[in-house]
């Protein structure tokens, strides 16, 4: 049998090894909005500095550079808050025409640094059943597992959302330091993408509510959950009919304007579903329309069942069938841990974190990748990670 430190060896060659034949096998893929953040990035310096350099892109780029160059994405625009990724993108694309490509390497870095210590945490027992399963749960999805070669923040943002997740689920006792930590992670969250800001309420929330979190009071958490649910529609009423201004969740940013159920695949259309065969058909279409408080419940709730459903319309049957395996597993798995584990503070964490994602997600919609529910898988997998501990004190027990 091979002992410990050969095993951590062997792994870390491993994990180096498939990280080479990923970055040499595979061409990094620029997205829709790749180039996004570096304009963004770019008009947020030229807030305090003036003349400065324009980005570096071959000529295949050309058109998707004109289009975000000709974009605004100043506040209170959705854009202007990934500050992080922004300012990354538009130093690095002053380099070189493929500097950008060089992410992937940063992605391919921080995942499988994740994937090691969340192994070291979870498995310092060097279990190879444990090992294997923490092996499917992150590699089993193609999507996830694809994102490293996109050039795009969203294994930068699941890094730091799942070690944000472990350090708040494994400290129960939060001194002056461990609060600062936390704030300082949800603030990074949030300058990486705007769902971040779900992490900085709950912490606030946390902090106040405390003492609640030892007892149980999910049936609480149910209740503001239903509360919500509905109290939701009714903001998005009162802003757009100019009752209230809230900037943020203006019917621009919550892409209510053309009633997006799933971003450039799914709209809402005077009380009827249209379903759109190619991607963003529907700028072609003029969808702008009155909302009434019953037309924006539909909606919010539509994008709440579609956000959590792992079956999109859009998607093969093979590929359906593989998103409801995976997301199956994560959910079952999830719903096991909140049944029957004792640790009341740690349940209760999870199941508001849930609610307020979701929440959120009535707000934002979902686009035609799994992209958005990054927040919900990053809970997910932790809530894995504590399953595993829980099944292993059961047995020692």
């Amino acid at each position: 049998m091979l002992n410990n430190f050969t095993k951590i060896v062997v792994v870390i060659s491993v994990i180096i090894i498939i990280n080479f034949l990923i970055y040499f096998s595979f061409t990094p893929e620029y997205s829709a909005d790749s180039l996004r953040y570096v304009f963004a990035g770019k008009q947020l310096l030229e807030n305090f500095f003036h003349n400065l350099n324009e980005p570096l892109f071959s000529k295949e780029n050309y058109e998707i550079m004109e289009f975000h160059r000709n974009n605004d994405y100043s506040f209170p625009k959705r854009e202007f808050f990934t500050i992080i990724p922004n300012l990354i993108f538009y130093l690095l694309s002053l380099i070189s025409v493929d500097s950008l490509k060089y992410l992937v390497i940063l992605n391919l870095f921080l995942f499988s640094s994740l994937f090691l210590i969340c192994n070291q945490i979870y498995n310092n027992e060097k279990n190879e059943i444990k090992f294997l399963f923490l092996g499917l749960i992150f590699f089993g999805h193609y999507q996830i597992v694809g994102w490293n070669i996109k050039i795009l923040p969203e294994i930068m943002y699941i890094f730091c959302l799942v070690l944000f997740l472990i350090y708040l689920i494994k400290n129960e006792n939060l001194n002056f330091k461990k609060i600062l930590i936390l704030s300082f992670f949800s603030i990074i969250i949030f300058l990486i993408r705007p769902q971040g800001l779900i992490f900085i309420a709950f912490i606030l929330f946390l902090l106040i509510f405390k003492k609640f979190f030892f007892k149980d009071i999910y049936k609480i958490f149910l209740i503001l959950f239903l509360i919500s649910f509905f109290l939701i529609p009714f903001i998005l009423y009162l802003e757009f009919n100019n009752i209230f201004n809230f900037p943020v969740i203006n019917i621009y940013n919550t892409s209510f304007k053309d009633g997006a159920i799933i971003s450039g695949w799914l709209n809402y259309f005077d009380g009827e579903l249209i379903y759109q065969d190619v991607r963003f058909n529907d700028k072609k279409l003029n969808l702008e329309q009155k909302f009434n408080y019953l037309d924006i419940l539909k909606i919010t709730s539509l994008r709440l069942f579609h956000f959590i459903s792992p079956y999109k319309f859009f998607y093969s049957p093979i590929v359906n069938l593989w998103n409801i395996f995976y997301f199956f597993l994560l959910y079952s798995v999830g719903v096991y841990y909140l049944s029957v584990s004792k640790e009341l503070f740690k349940k209760n964490q999870f199941i508001a974190l849930i609610f307020m994602i979701v929440l959120f997600h009535m707000i934002f919609p979902i686009t035609g990748t799994f992209r958005y529910q990054l927040s919900l898988i990053a809970v997910n997998f932790v809530l894995i990670f504590e399953t595993l501990a829980l099944v292993i004190k059961k047995k020692n027990d």
